[in-house]
């Protein structure tokens, strides 16, 4: 930060913002009401770290913070060298070998410098537990085991030789039979742990001076990736804690950088992270310093201003941008009467190699009825009534088509359906009621149902959903209404929005509802 200029000048001026916060600007610009969601506190929380990145410019602040976390380090350690989760816990393998693959990183960035006899002491200690503790468990694994078993890796055992190979110049690797088994499982074994544990050993062997096999590991890695608008990326999946989607694709990039210097994965994977971070709100810090130390990695036409590298096109005629109070945000703007065509074609070029992303607004004014369906590939939204019918014992359910009616007294169930494409927070689901029924549920208040849970809001023209989390795929969400007036009424529109990336929203189309009488 303090050797970019821009970046450096942004948050000094304070128009470095969150996604929640850009989000209340532009709804606040647009004149769209603010106060019908339950994310103020995030919101509030986003702002106090959006206040606090001015430290990050100032020297003698960041001078300060380094000595704070480095005595606490050296204060955490344990005699033996090893770390707790928690103080007054015991030491873990695990735990340890995060910290020191943190203090390795930095010191791949030449953030070090010259390492001072305190942190020369901590590293020497601390790899000497690591050490101790990888051949105290290969002996206890060898005294156990069956004579006709061979030896067994795990991922602590990966991650061990991952974060020693940062400091083989400090202190130079052990060899003998427990490292020399560890060497060769971990080539035999690579495809057992996944993604992330393919790249950790592929960079161990690198270090180790095993490049053929190294290279081996990324082409096969490239075989397998998934390339499209969203970047370069894995398919991920597990929850254990060497299976997070962020981190490994991290260490997958630091990977390519380090062996083979590939710009085309590099920044394919860089694409990857910065869309997730486009619609996800990242919440351990833990993934947010390790994609903030992947991006800070890359080369440094990417952090710098580069928006006279995108030029948009209507009808082939270019559109001039202005600069909007965020920095990189660009707005183009065209008038109805400007388009000459009854259907335009936008298109959008960059001549940069960094990637770049934006939504494409129409704004106009209808009358409810004759709004169409607005979707995209990303996202889109439907709604369907369906008639209660009691049967005694349970409560069937039956579509109403276009030729059926509804009469006072109906019990008709409200199914919206979502289909999208991507993973997303903080999402708004507002289904717009007529005057014609009535909730049967008048209650906000937290909800779980069909495997999801939402914060409902009922209004007196509309029902509130708001998801703190939305899958990928199709999701629905059901409530019941009773006719309650006669009549023809306008139904109105179901709009669904991500509040963290408003680029992201879709409409079902207008509709008219007529009631009749008590049958």
């Amino acid at each position: 930060i303090l050797n970019n200029a821009i970046i450096k000048k942004e948050i000094e001026n304070g128009t470095l913002k969150g996604r929640l916060s850009q989000a209340r600007e532009l709804r606040k610009k647009n004149n769209i009401s603010d106060n019908e969601h339950p994310w103020e506190k995030e919101i509030q929380q986003e702002i106090s770290r959006d206040n606090n990145l001015e430290i990050y410019t100032k020297p003698k602040e960041i001078a300060s913070i380094e000595e704070y976390a480095f005595k606490e380090i050296l204060r955490k350690q344990s005699p033996t060298g090893g770390y707790s989760w928690f103080e007054l816990m015991p030491e873990n393998r695990h735990i340890t070998h995060e910290v020191f693959i943190a203090i390795g990183r930095i010191k791949q960035l030449g953030l070090l410098g010259t390492i001072q006899p305190e942190m020369k002491q901590l590293l020497i200690k601390g790899i000497s537990y690591m050490d101790a503790q990888y051949e105290k468990d290969f002996d206890n694994y060898k005294r156990f085991m069956n004579p006709k078993d061979t030896f067994r890796l795990s991922i602590v055992d990966i991650e061990y030789a991952y974060a020693r190979s940062y400091f083989k110049d400090i202190v130079s690797m052990p060899k003998g039979g427990p490292w020399d088994t560890l060497s060769l499982f971990e080539w035999k074994d690579r495809l057992q742990f996944g993604i992330k544990a393919e790249a950790m050993i592929a960079l161990t062997l690198f270090r180790m001076g095993e490049k053929n096999k190294a290279i081996s590991i990324l082409q096969a890695l490239k075989e397998r990736s998934i390339s499209n608008q969203d970047g370069i990326h894995w398919a991920v999946k597990g929850n254990r804690w060497f299976e997070a989607s962020i981190e490994t694709h991290v260490l997958v990039q630091e990977a390519y950088k380090e062996i083979l210097k590939q710009s085309e994965m590099i920044d394919g994977i860089s694409t990857y992270l910065l869309r997730q971070k486009q619609t996800r709100n990242w919440k351990t810090t833990i993934s947010s310093a390790q994609a903030c130390y992947s991006i800070l990695q890359q080369e440094d036409q990417c952090l710098i201003d580069n928006s006279n590298d995108v030029h948009i096109y209507v009808d082939d005629t270019e559109i001039k941008g202005e600069a909007v109070s965020f920095p990189g945000d660009i707005e183009y703007n065209v008038l109805q009467k400007d388009i000459r065509k009854t259907d335009p074609v936008i298109k959008i070029s960059s001549k940069g190699i960094c990637p770049i992303w934006g939504g494409i607004y129409r704004t106009y004014q209808s009358a409810l009825e004759d709004i169409q369906q607005y979707d995209t590939m990303s996202i889109r939204i439907s709604t369907e009534f369906l008639r209660q019918i009691d049967n005694g014992t349970y409560t069937q359910l039956q579509r109403i088509q276009k030729q059926d009616s509804i009469h006072i007294g109906d019990r008709i169930t409200v199914r919206i359906t979502i289909h999208n494409e991507r993973f997303l927070d903080y999402v708004h689901i507002k289904d717009m009621r007529s005057a014609g029924f009535e909730l049967i549920d008048q209650l906000a208040g937290y909800s779980y149902k069909n495997g999801i849970s939402y914060y409902q809001i009922p209004r007196d023209a509309s029902m509130n959903f708001f998801l703190e989390y939305l899958q990928k795929g199709n999701t629905s969400i059901e409530y019941t209404l009773r006719a309650a007036r006669e009549g023809i009424f306008n139904n109105g529109i179901t709009t669904v929005e991500s509040y963290y990336a408003p680029e992201y929203k879709g409409h079902s189309s207008g509709k008219k509802v007529t009631i009749y009488p008590i049958k």
